[in-house]
């Protein structure tokens, strides 16, 4: 019974398309997974296209490793700043707000744009730039 009520349900869900998502959703479920554990290459290359997808792709295993360690950092915020969108690309400045959650308490925030186009009826990141980082510590930030 169990099993007849699981396979109607997952017809039942392919007989409704999934709502396409907006530029804006697209960004922020991608900001979101860059901070979640467990992220994996493939996962990443479905938010991705061009330079950025060939970025993902091209990275060894450590360095994957290394991309995708954000253990010790906490997402804040993502705040939606400025969107300016045409029919198949959208640019869109955004403030990423997050914590350090190991060492001294550390709140970054950065201004960052997100290029993304629509590929195939779903928008996918094509390229972020940093615009302004901002730290604030409340003890004196030890720079080498």
């Amino acid at each position: 019974m169990v099993l007849r009520l699981f396979i109607c349900v997952l017809i039942l869900q392919g007989c409704f398309p999934r709502k396409a998502q907006t530029p804006e959703e697209v960004l922020r479920e991608y900001v979101t997974y860059r901070f979640s554990p467990g992220q994996t290459k493939e996962k990443l290359l479905e938010f991705t296209t061009g330079e950025t997808s060939s970025k993902v792709e091209s990275l060894t295993e450590d360095q994957f490793k290394s991309y995708i360690n954000t253990g010790v950092y906490r997402l804040k915020n993502i705040k939606v700043v400025l969107k300016s969108c045409t029919e198949n690309t959208c640019s869109i400045t955004y403030i990423l707000s997050y914590n350090r959650t190991q060492g001294e308490p550390l709140l970054n925030e950065i201004k960052k744009v997100a290029e993304l186009e629509l590929v195939e009826g779903s928008w996918r990141i094509k390229d972020v730039s940093t615009v302004k980082t901002y730290f604030e510590s409340e003890v004196p930030i030890d720079v080498p």
